[in-house]
């Protein structure tokens, strides 16, 4: 008689900083039991890929890219969150961190991946934690919320192998099913279901001091992951007629914080550049940073005494050049590549003044490049 073949197994990866065995326990003990049932009924299992019982070592440029050479074809993403990130590497804040940008990237190139993150919220004793790592895991979660991503937290591992349990399952069959969505439970979009061109209709936005943010700053954040290599361009209306405001863009790595302590500006992947208007001056001014740096003086702007209403463009095309435009000139271009993920954030601020500024029919344009590849 002739024995029927067992189907292959899909690939999943775990990835988490140290200190997580206890999780990683449960997580495996899941695996297990789906993949053993799946075989019984002639299905494909799963086979788990993680640091460092499954992995081998290696000489790379960094030894996080060791690893990321021997992970680049699983089908499903599990990423554990504890109270610390770990260790940075030369592309993020971890390798944990960076690991997950690169699942992230995987979806927004049209990979079938599903992402399955998780975020332990068990009490712990207070002199056991680090208060830097506790913010790095802040702003991962953050990160990943603007991204799109429905994470799930836990405060036991009973329930750690609840919630994973059901996840797991339903990831098992989108990629069984060869499903088109983007990470679990998440609104990221696959590149190609974009048609060629398409516009967004952001609406109107009114930005006006926060005590609470530095610099009284407000902010409008646009994610822009999901439209990578394409051309872009945001357009709109600025009013306002405030005797003192800045108003203009920052433009960064969504792995890094937006504002600092006391400052909107920051050091790292990113350029903040704004239009603004003293009190003792009509005219209006441009001023231009780059990972947190001033470039220079202030630049005076032609034509903009007295003025309240001004049409804006930002473009941001494929080839990482970034160019702003105000009533149809433009007053700023750089090339500014980004390595991971793409934010942008729509800004104002006035110090200890209280400006308003309005944002009418605020629209980002998306044109598609072609593939070569394809």
């Amino acid at each position: 008689m002739k024995q029927k073949s067992t189907p292959s197994a899909f690939k999943l990866f775990v990835s988490s900083p140290s200190g997580m065995q206890k999780e990683h326990a449960v997580i495996r003990g899941e695996i297990r039991a789906l993949s053993n049932q799946k075989a019984r009924q002639n299905k494909p299992g799963l086979s788990i890929v993680q640091w460092p019982s499954d992995l081998a070592a290696g000489v790379a440029d960094y030894g996080q890219s060791v690893i990321n050479r021997q992970t680049s074809d699983y089908d499903i993403f599990v990423c554990v969150v504890g109270t610390r990130m770990g260790t940075s590497t030369p592309r993020a804040v971890s390798g944990t961190e960076e690991e997950f940008d690169r699942a992230i990237e995987a979806v927004l190139g049209g990979r079938r991946l599903q992402v399955l993150l998780f975020f332990n919220n068990t009490p712990v004793e207070p002199q056991s934690l680090d208060p830097n790592q506790l913010i790095l895991v802040r702003a991962f979660r953050d990160k990943a919320r603007r991204l799109g991503v429905l994470y799930h937290t836990f405060r036991s591992r009973e329930e750690l192998r609840k919630l994973f349990r059901i996840s797991i399952r339903e990831a098992y069959d989108h990629v069984r099913n060869k499903s088109e969505i983007g990470p679990h439970g998440s609104t990221l979009r696959r590149k190609t279901t974009l048609p060629s061109t398409t516009t967004l209709d952001l609406g109107n936005v009114v930005l006006i001091p926060r005590i609470t943010g530095p610099q009284w700053a407000d902010k409008f954040l646009i994610p822009l992951a999901e439209y990578r290599r394409r051309n872009l361009r945001l357009t709109g209306v600025l009013k306002t007629s405030a005797v003192y405001f800045r108003f203009g863009f920052k433009y960064f790595d969504s792995r890094e914080p937006l504002f600092s302590a006391g400052s909107v500006q920051t050091v790292g992947q990113n350029i903040l550049i704004h239009v603004g208007k003293n009190v003792d001056s009509q005219r209006w001014f441009l001023t231009r940073y780059r990972a947190g740096y001033r470039l220079g003086p202030d630049q005076p702007i032609d034509g903009t005494e007295g003025l309240t209403v001004a049409s804006f463009a930002l473009d941001i095309t494929s080839s990482d050049s970034v160019v702003f435009s105000l009533n149809g000139n433009p007053i700023y271009q750089a090339f500014f590549p980004i390595d991971g993920l793409p934010l942008l954030a729509l800004l104002a601020w006035g110090d200890e003044h209280e400006p308003v500024c309005e944002v009418q029919d605020l629209q980002l344009h998306v044109e598609a490049i072609p593939d070569v590849a394809q």
